[in-house]
């Protein structure tokens, strides 16, 4: 049998006075508290129920893509605000280096791509071509939050997958 906790209580939202977007909200719990099974009837819990448990919420983030191109200097990171921008730098650094691919066959399969704009197949030919070196270079998109305080701290991103 499953119980639930019902706490009354407030939320209080922080805003950016600037921008007007939400940065954060907490949960302040007040004294009364009941308990529920699953048919919403009131069960004695009380006595049985863990210590107090947080009210931790979801916070607003800024959702961004992190590209990281590793080549052989090392890494370049950049953030960008969709996917697509992402994509779309990702393919102007292949294009940058397309001369250093060997194989005129694909150098022209990419060429092709860039220039319809699929930058899905360009990033992926490039990938292929990439593989057939040890210690080739890479094109890594991956979706994060960046979480901004309102008291100008230091951005902290996480990363929450992987992508291209």
């Amino acid at each position: 049998m499953k119980i639930n906790k019902i706490t009354t209580g407030f939320v209080i939202q922080t805003y950016d006075g600037k921008t007007g977007r939400c940065v954060g909200q907490e949960f302040v719990a007040g004294d009364e508290v009941k308990y529920e099974d699953q048919n919403g009837e009131s069960v004695d819990w009380s006595e049985k129920a863990d210590a107090y448990q947080p009210f931790d919420m979801v916070q607003p983030g800024c959702k961004a893509h992190v590209l990281t191109y590793s080549h052989r200097h090392g890494e370049t990171v950049s953030v960008y605000s969709t996917e697509e921008k992402a994509q779309k730098a990702a393919a102007m650094t292949v294009a940058d280096y397309i001369d250093e691919v060997h194989r005129p066959e694909d150098r022209r399969q990419i060429a092709k791509a860039l220039n319809a704009q699929d930058y899905d197949t360009a990033l992926e030919l490039w990938g292929e071509y990439q593989s057939n070196f040890d210690g080739g270079e890479a094109i890594d998109i991956s979706p994060c939050e960046l979480d901004v305080d309102v008291d100008d701290k230091p951005i902290k991103v996480s990363l929450k997958g992987k992508s291209k």
